[in-house]
């Protein structure tokens, strides 16, 4: 291989190195966004689950007392 050769090839091999470069970078940019996506999406997932036992709690609380108020009403058609 002659000189020229040589260095042709360390050119491109120095260019695909760099091309890799900036798409580990990019990777990176990008993996560091979706890493924030998902700690919101995480943080709103409690939150709805939060939110999703307190209702189902109330929604408890409330056939309990509507199944009395029945109860009552049953026995005052009586």
């Amino acid at each position: 291989m002659t000189e020229t050769a040589v260095d042709g090839n360390f050119k491109r091999l120095e260019g695909e190195v760099n091309r890799l470069l900036e798409v580990l970078e990019q990777l990176r940019v990008e993996n560091t966004g979706l890493r924030e996506r998902i700690t919101s999406l995480e943080t709103s997932h409690r939150e709805l689950e939060t939110v999703h036992g307190q209702a189902q709690t109330r929604d408890g609380q409330v056939r309990e007392r509507l199944e009395k108020l029945l109860s009552r009403l049953d026995g005052a058609a009586l």
